[in-house]
């Protein structure tokens, strides 16, 4: 920085502060360092499937040449979503690594009611075209069988693809993102109560009379009202 501003005939002549320089120089050096931990990752998970058979890795590249997405699992993987493929969690975290990809893990419930895991993909972007490519190519991997229920967060963007890739299977919210929906949007504490109740319990036709219809007909109307008034709130922030 002292050597430019030297150069440029003192600090006031650089077009650029010291915060900028920085902040430049730091971007500069995790290009370097992603394309480094890419390539290292790449020939990483090649290894194991020159070693494993049973071990798959596929991935994507961008123009400029750098790892678009990739998308990995092991046969320990693939012999669980042989056995428990009947429901798929499609649940993603949104860039929150220092690449800057979205991390996306599938995983369904064994017979222990254990998360089971079926396989991680990185992504570069969050259009539907991305995760129609994690999608076939998981089910490419695990010999086209397709799992009867897909849940998501909801996500506009997935169901689209899965609607493309799985038509065949029942798309369902993820119960926990329902209940941090119900939590941000709603205040009345009996409500919570009444709705966690009807969330997490067994919906069966005796369930739902011991829960009663009156008292769901009034949490269904408090939950249409609650996101119409959040919804209301939003616009109104814009």
């Amino acid at each position: 920085m002292a050597y430019m501003a030297g150069q440029s005939g003192g600090y006031g002549m650089l077009r650029f502060t010291k915060r900028n320089f920085y902040n430049y120089a730091h971007r500069q050096r995790l290009a370097r360092i992603s394309d480094g931990d890419a390539t290292a990752t790449i020939g990483y998970l090649e290894g194991k499937a020159n070693v494993d058979m049973m071990t798959s890795a596929r991935y994507t590249r961008t123009p400029d040449n750098r790892l678009g997405s990739l998308f990995w699992a092991n046969v320990e993987l693939m012999v669980d979503y042989q056995l428990f493929d009947d429901v798929l969690a499609f649940d993603s975290t949104y860039r929150s690594n220092k690449y800057r990809k979205q991390l996306v893990v599938f995983s369904g419930s064994n017979h222990h009611k254990q998360t089971s895991i079926f396989g991680f993909a990185l992504l570069e972007d969050e259009e539907v075209r991305t995760y129609r490519w994690v999608l076939l190519n998981l089910l490419d991997i695990m010999g086209h069988k397709k799992p009867c229920v897909v849940v998501t967060d909801g996500d506009k963007v997935m169901r689209a693809a899965i609607v493309e890739v799985i038509p065949t299977a029942k798309h369902r919210l993820c119960g926990w993102h329902m209940e941090k929906n119900c939590v941000q949007r709603v205040k009345d504490i009996e409500f919570r109560k009444v709705f966690q109740k009807a969330l997490n319990a067994n919906l069966e036709s005796t369930s739902l009379r011991s829960i009663g219809r009156r008292r769901l007909s009034r949490l269904a109307y408090k939950i249409t009202a609650g996101f119409r008034a959040h919804t209301i709130v939003e616009k109104a922030r814009q």
